[in-house]
């Protein structure tokens, strides 16, 4: 991937006094609950860089990619997985590829949205509409992959992302996500937060949940959840991780587990896509280079743009 770099000093400035982009896995009343909360505030803006977006698009593949980064820390070792939405509005979907030591790249299915007047709100479900989520998980030694659908329309990607879970893996899951801007359009805070009880089948833990009303426990945990503020504006106003974990979740003994780098990036080259073209067959060659010295290739997982000379192809 050629990495783009932020050009405005002012955001460079902004972005400087803020805490710094982490992902903090957590558990509850000793692994009842696992969460996750990702400072997201650079990655957005790398995204948001390497694809050229505008502020709606901005909106719509940054809180994608934070909730399909939230699912890593779920993943198995050397595992891969494709989050794919099929939707019925002007975006037409999304497609966003993880990798379980970190790494994520993705795009719009259309990163060009026409829009016939003003932004008025954040409501994003006329642009959205209604469709599938289709999620696909490959890990090692796996022969093919496991794929599971299911249908979405709620107008709010965390609650597409909710939906799959409590629907196709059955677990009560929550996400929330946001994206703070400033009066320029600038990405001055970005992240996102995912809450899951954790079932259980028997032993130690099976064993305390008999001591406890679960129940109870549950409703004040989904209570302190819906009580977290936007994630994005509490990273703009250089909030921190701790504050927000242990402030949401101080009545059920939360534990931070591990704290991870996430990265938007895509392994992507200029040798790969020229190997491509070698080895087509010459006619092609031809075609493709018939009134230019060259040829530009745009990757669609994260923008970067390859010019290949068509001497270099002979």
């Amino acid at each position: 991937m050629i990495k783009k770099e932020i050009e405005s000093k002012e955001l460079i400035e902004c972005l400087n006094k803020l805490e710094s982009d982490k992902m903090s896995v957590f558990m509850l009343n000793d692994g009842l609950f696992r969460g996750c909360l990702f400072n997201a505030t650079r990655f957005v803006n790398q995204i948001r860089l390497q694809h050229n977006l505008g502020i709606l698009e901005t909106m719509i593949l940054g809180q994608a990619c934070i909730c399909s980064a939230l699912l890593i820390p779920m993943m198995k070792e050397k595992g891969k997985m494709i989050i794919k939405a099929n939707l019925d509005g002007p975006v037409e979907g999304y497609c966003i590829e993880i990798d379980s030591s970190g790494y994520l790249r993705g795009y719009l299915l259309n990163d060009n949205i026409n829009i016939d007047k003003p932004v008025e709100n954040w409501d994003l479900s006329k642009y959205l509409g209604k469709g599938t989520l289709t999620v696909s998980r490959l890990n090692e030694n796996d022969k093919f992959p496991y794929e599971s659908s299911v249908e979405i329309g709620s107008g709010n990607i965390a609650k597409d992302f909710a939906s799959y879970f409590n629907q196709s893996d059955q677990l009560n899951t929550a996400f929330n996500s946001s994206i703070q801007f400033n009066s320029k359009g600038e990405v001055i805070g970005a992240g996102g937060m995912y809450l899951q009880y954790v079932p259980t089948n028997g032993g130690i833990k099976k064993d305390l949940e008999a001591t406890i009303d679960v129940d109870k426990i549950s409703i004040g945990v989904e209570n302190a959840f819906s009580a977290c503020p936007s994630v994005g504006k509490w990273f703009s106003e250089n909030g921190n991780h701790d504050d927000l974990i242990f402030g949401l979740f101080r009545e059920f003994n939360p534990v931070v587990l591990i704290e991870r780098n996430i990265v938007f990036d895509c392994p992507c080259n200029e040798s790969y896509y020229l190997n491509i073209i070698k080895n087509m067959d010459t006619k092609t060659k031809e075609n493709i280079f018939k009134d230019d010295e060259f040829v530009e290739i745009t990757c669609k997982n994260c923008g970067s743009k390859y010019k290949i000379m068509a001497d270099e192809v002979k």
